[in-house]
């Protein structure tokens, strides 16, 4: 969670080398790292051309050169330095895997193993008959195993509840946090080679393992701070579309609504869909496929999703959080960039991350703002943002980059456009900002805010999120180090959601 895991590790497998190039190369060549994808590999290179460059392995590279470059140009750096790179594998590569003798093995966000794995170390943990991978038992590690995940829990608990009127279900969410408990701790017997039960309090057993006591005690997540949001409460615009959302009596509706998204036709009947620009192939919306979005309004004439969501009054939230932390700047013309700071958007929705980009270019200006959503190159449109004084200015991501990535370098301001149901997913995506440049431990100096409408449906989404961080504090899965009622505050922001203000009274 920005403690700086990867370099964290790099050094504890370095480490007794003297830093010299043969030394390291014999390790590096030993060492298997595993990620759910092909872009963590980036990750990993970049961290170790770093550590290089620090050690004196690599002459005439800066720390900004080595960020900007691809992946294709770190390979060939790396190879041109004479510098080992060590073997990677993805999850479901390293469910086929089985060849190879290592000394040394990463398992980078462990929490994104297949199922295929996790069977297969449930089966071994069971000693049930079956044919034992070569993974599963530790037999193929000789040296040290590294477990790295900032969230070891996070996938069963984010999965996505249906929107609909039922009461917060405690004790669902309890044995789904049981499920994914068991679940990490026998991915980690597995790779061991532990078949009995692992004592001791979670979070404590998940940290030592991946930090291997390298800085036991050391490590207290820093608290960032809530973004200088001047306006509270409900205004007109956003009471008078809560009274609609009430009077039509459907939680989806109204969710949809509130969130920016818009109503469409769907062959003769009325559903709710996504803002999207793209044919649906296997998407789904509201459980519901779909063809072709037609936006309407008031179920006459068709506009277009730009025009909707600057007509909304979460965008207005939204611009006033950029105009109190200096991305942008009122003038006579009207709202324009300063260009010398930048803001990250998180969204929840692929369709509303399309929008919002769409209606801050025609508001502020083109290029101003990009998502990683239908990017060619992903890598690009990240790398672009962490440069000062180059668009875009401000990067609408959906939660596929609240994992792996790097965002802190230009950026210290984060906005919730929309919330997830999951606190971990909260608590990753501010992971993205709070990771200190270049060294380890946190940087405190992030703002967030969220910008949901107060006295919606969004705020039973803020309620659930504080009850759940309170229960996730209670069964002892945070860090110490944070107390629930300000780390909740950390996590959601400042913001005008009336069970955060409630709660912290």
């Amino acid at each position: 969670m920005g403690a700086g895991k990867t370099q964290l590790v790099l050094r504890k497998i370095l480490h007794g080398t003297g830093w010299r190039v043969a030394a390291c190369n014999s390790r590096l060549k030993r060492t298997l790292i595993v990620g759910p994808n092909h872009h963590i590999q980036k990750v990993w290179l970049r961290e170790l051309l770093l550590l290089a460059g620090d050690r004196g392995l690599v002459q005439d590279l800066n720390e900004e050169q080595i960020r900007s470059m691809s992946f294709r140009r770190l390979h060939r750096v790396l190879t041109r330095e004479g510098i080992r790179i060590p073997t990677y594998r993805t999850y479901r590569l390293l469910a086929r895997q089985q060849k190879g003798r290592w000394h040394y093995v990463v398992l980078d966000e462990w929490h994104r193993s297949t199922h295929k794995i996790i069977e297969q170390c449930e089966r071994w943990v069971a000693k049930e008959p079956s044919r034992r991978p070569w993974y599963v038992g530790g037999h193929q590690i000789i040296k040290d195993l590294f477990f790295v995940s900032a969230t070891p829990v996070n996938p069963v608990l984010e999965e996505e509840e249906a929107i609909d009127s039922e009461p917060y279900d405690e004790e669902l969410f309890r044995e789904r946090i049981a499920i994914a408990i068991k679940r990490a701790l026998t991915i980690i017997q597995g790779f061991m080679g532990r078949r009995e039960e692992i004592d001791g309090q979670f979070f404590e057993i998940a940290a030592r393992i991946k930090l291997r006591k390298l800085a036991a005690g050391r490590f207290h997540w820093k608290l960032p701070r809530g973004a200088n949001q001047t306006v509270a409460g409900p205004t007109n615009d956003e009471l008078r579309l809560v009274h609609s959302g009430i009077n039509d009596d459907q939680w989806s509706l109204e969710y949809a609504r509130a969130v920016g998204l818009v109503r469409t036709i769907w062959d003769p009947h009325k559903q709710m869909h996504r803002l999207s620009r793209a044919q649906a192939g296997r998407r789904k919306s509201f459980g519901m496929p779909y063809k072709i979005i037609h936006v309407v309004s008031n179920g006459k004439r068709r506009r277009p999703a730009w025009c909707y969501l600057s007509e909304h009054p979460r965008l207005a939230r939204l611009l006033k959080v950029l105009e109190c932390e200096g991305v942008v700047a009122p003038t006579k013309e009207g709202l324009v960039l300063t260009r010398k700071s930048k803001g990250l958007v998180f969204c929840a929705h692929r369709g509303v991350a399309l929008g919002l980009v769409e209606t801050l270019n025609k508001r502020l200006g083109d290029d101003t703002a990009k998502t990683n959503v239908d990017a060619e190159d992903v890598d690009s449109v990240t790398d672009d943002f962490n440069r000062r004084a180059t668009p875009p200015y401000i990067l609408v991501a959906t939660d596929v980059l609240s994992e792996g990535v790097d965002l802190q370098w230009a950026c210290k301001l984060l906005v919730h456009y929309e919330l997830p149901w999951s606190p971990l997913r909260l608590f990753q995506r501010v992971g993205r900002l709070t990771r200190r440049k270049g060294r380890l431990g946190f940087n405190s100096n992030v703002r967030v805010a969220h910008v949901i409408v107060p006295g919606s449906v969004e705020e039973e989404r803020v309620n659930r999120l504080l009850r759940r961080i309170h229960f996730l504090a209670d069964e002892k899965l945070w860090p110490t180090s944070a107390p629930p009622a300000k780390l909740a505050r950390s996590l959601i922001g400042s913001g005008p959601s009336l069970h955060l203000v409630e709660a912290l009274r």
